[in-house]
């Protein structure tokens, strides 16, 4: 199954969600004829299950397509029986003919970069642990790609610091250009007078005394992700992850309603604080 949209602009964390759909089915029927494909559908459901870190569907599709691209581009007569052309020279083949072009081009951001990196680190470290462990039904790999598999997947988290380190500079390159492409807050406060959300806003009061239809409910429910992302200055994952549990404990502070969420992107951290008018 070839990949047609292989343009390397794409989210750290997210697939565009067509994609996404196409490619899910792709995985979970498990159709695969190939060595190659077994391996990389493994690695899709290896992700999916606790030792792999339990990622959602999106994530485990982002990783194994990171690999395939990569190996696509440096096996494109498809002469590897496995992944062979990954672990060429140590894995330094990987840096000369796609990170560092990739960068020097500016093709694709450091961060981009570093998750490509780390996808094959973590499918080089899948192949090494499912041999080691004889997981049932792998594919059999030669001995010598294994122990390569386990060796080189330390020297491309190596490669992720080496972009972080020579690369750190991108960030606040990065960051003057939003500030500079940044949209005016006239813009911003006319969003909420606009037709959009003031249909919205006449759908909440209807919905007092009636249940909204689909289509209400999904104009209501963009209206206030949007509102509480402007008033909150802040990008909308906790608000799309936000419980009804959540809302209902928030807590009055300052004269002003300060909702806990605790399922976000860096929800390691701390729960995400999102503010709203009582």
């Amino acid at each position: 199954m070839s990949d047609d949209n292989s343009k390397n602009k794409q989210s750290d964390d997210e697939i565009d969600e067509s994609i996404s759909t196409t490619w899910k089915i792709y995985y979970e029927e498990d159709n695969a004829t190939t060595v190659q494909e077994k391996l990389l559908v493994m690695f899709y459901q290896h992700l999916r299950e606790c030792f792999g870190g339990c990622k959602t569907v999106n994530q485990a599709i982002l990783h194994a397509q990171n690999v395939r691209r990569i190996h696509d581009l440096l096996d494109p007569n498809k002469d590897d029986a496995t992944f062979e052309s990954l672990l060429k020279d140590g894995g330094v083949l990987v840096w000369r003919l796609w990170a560092r072009p990739m960068l020097e081009s500016k093709k694709m951001r450091p961060g981009s970069v570093r998750s490509y990196l780390l996808s094959l680190a973590k499918f080089c470290v899948f192949v090494f642990d499912h041999v080691v462990n004889k997981v049932e039904s792998f594919p059999s790999i030669p001995e010598d790609v294994v122990q390569r598999d386990g060796a080189v997947a330390s020297r491309f988290k190596g490669m992720c610091s080496t972009v972080s380190k020579e690369y750190a500079h991108a960030k606040w390159e990065r960051q003057m250009e939003d500030e500079q492409n940044a949209i005016p807050t006239s813009v911003i406060e006319s969003m909420m007078e606009s037709k959009k959300a003031q249909e919205a806003i006449g759908y909440l009061t209807l919905s007092y005394n009636s249940k909204p239809s689909e289509s209400i409910f999904l104009s209501i429910r963009d209206y206030l992700i949007a509102r509480l992302a402007i008033e909150n200055c802040q990008r909308p994952g906790p608000f799309e992850t936000a419980t009804l549990r959540e809302f209902e404990c928030a807590k009055e502070v300052d004269e002003r309603f300060v909702m806990s969420v605790s399922r976000h992107k860096t929800s390691r951290a701390a729960a995400a604080p999102s503010n709203h008018d009582a």
